[in-house]
């Protein structure tokens, strides 16, 4: 991971600031998290999906229901 991180930092310095690096940058993060992803899957096997299922209902129900309640509370000015 740490390896990673170096590697990051090399190409943004290396390819400074511009539109079409950050695009990339974002693509490789993508697709590097995919393949963190899929090995995560694959060495764990799919007794991890149930947590992968909770936190997926957390951030999708739970977290804009609770933004909504909290916001229900907020002065209109």
């Amino acid at each position: 991971m740490l390896g990673f991180v170096i590697m990051m930092l090399v190409l943004s310095s290396l390819f400074g600031n511009g539109e079409g690096t950050r695009r990339a940058l974002r693509g490789f993060i993508t697709f590097m998290a995919v393949i963190y992803g899929i090995r995560i899957l694959l060495y764990t096997g799919f007794a991890i999906l149930p947590v992968i299922i909770i936190i997926w209902a957390v951030s999708n129900v739970a977290v804009p229901f609770l933004r909504g309640f909290v916001y229900s509370f907020r002065k209109e000015r």
